[in-house]
This record gives structure tokens, sequence and C-alpha cells, in this order.
């Protein structure tokens, strides 16, 4: 009884986290971040790095103007807990992209075997850690397109080695697809939660 009642509660929870992420912003805010990151490193414009910050300020406020007054308020936590794993997963990016930044930037002025090593390792050390970012994010947020998105970090890293252009173009490409992805859940979404309609449906109802 008790495993038949977990199995449906768990088949419910995954209904309404797929209701909860179809509307595309938390894949445009991440994209927007992943892209702005691109474009920072692609043209050394590190001073502007802080700019990545800022997709992820409005996911809240963009969420509560578009996404719940359609589908109403989903939560499996405390509204709290939500607003931590929110700011955990970002700030686990940041910081660690952040840090491979001020490597790069310091050109390894650490201890000796540290600093080489990483020089040696730098190009696979971003990769692993931009795509364990993307996953994170993913199992945090408990969106599973980042699953796949975190795949297609990889496959644009490959086809960077194979045609042989920069990690950075690497970066933008996926920010793009991802916005991309993003804009057409967003319309999807729109279309199928209209305002319009469900306002329609009250006064018909209430008539």
């Amino acid at each position: 009884m008790n495993r038949n009642k977990k199995l449906k509660e768990s088949t419910m929870e995954k209904r309404l986290l797929t209701l909860f992420h179809e509307d595309g912003i938390l894949d445009l805010m991440a994209g927007m971040i992943v892209l702005l990151f691109g474009l920072v490193t692609q043209f050394e414009m590190m001073g502007l790095i802080g700019l990545i910050a800022i997709p992820g300020t409005i996911y809240f406020p963009i969420k509560e103007k578009t996404t719940f007054p359609r589908i109403g308020v989903i939560r499996f936590n405390a509204e709290r807990e939500n607003r931590r794993k929110f700011i955990l997963s970002f700030l686990f990016g940041v910081v660690l992209l952040l840090g491979i930044v001020l490597f790069y930037l310091t050109d390894g002025a650490l201890h000796q075997p540290l600093s080489n090593f990483l020089q040696k390792n730098i190009f696979l050390i971003f990769v692993a850690v931009f795509w364990s970012v993307i996953y994170v994010v993913g199992v945090l947020l408990k969106n599973k397109r980042f699953h796949y998105y975190s795949l297609l970090w990889v496959g644009l890293v490959v086809s960077s080695i194979l045609f042989g252009y920069e990690i950075s173009m690497a970066m933008i490409g996926l920010g793009i697809l991802m916005m991309g992805v993003a804009l057409v859940l967003m319309k999807r979404f729109m279309g199928k939660y209209s305002l319009a309609g469900m306002e329609s449906g009250v006064d018909n109802e209430s008539e």
C-alpha cells in the first residue's frame, strides 16, 4: 500500500516538475549566461565578466509574472528552500568558472607543481568544470534538459577539436542553442496557457 502511494507521489511529482519547467525560462536564463560568458572570453573582455550574473537575478521576477499567473505556484519545498537551491546552483557555476578565469589571468602564479599541472591540463579542466556546472544545475533544479545540454557541450568541444575553432565559440554556440530551445518552449507555453483564454473560460463559466 505504501509502495503504491510512493509510486503515485513520484509520478505526480515528475509531472508537476515537467509542467514547472515547461515555460523554458530556466533554459533562457542559463543560455544567456553561457552566451555572455562565451562572448566575454572570445573577445577577452574580462572586465565585463560580472555581466554573466545579470540573467540569474531576473529568473524569479520573470517566473512570477509569466508562469505563476498561468499555472499557479508549484512548490515541492518551502519557497526559501527553492530559492536557496537556485542560488546555490548559480553560485556553484559562477565561482568555478571565475576561478578558471582568474587562474588564466594570473598565468598560474601558484605553487609550481600545481601550476604546471593546471597549465598542462587547463583545457580539459575547463571542459570538465563547464560540463559539471551544467549537469549540477539540472540536478539541483530538477530539469532533465540540462543533462542533454551537458552532452551537447561535450559534442561541441569535440567538434571544436576536429574543426579547429576556439572553445569560446563552442560556448557561444551552446548558449544560442539553449536560448533557441527556450524561445520555442516559451512560445508553446504561452499558447498552451493563454491568459486571454483562461479569462474567457472564467467568464463563460460565470455566465
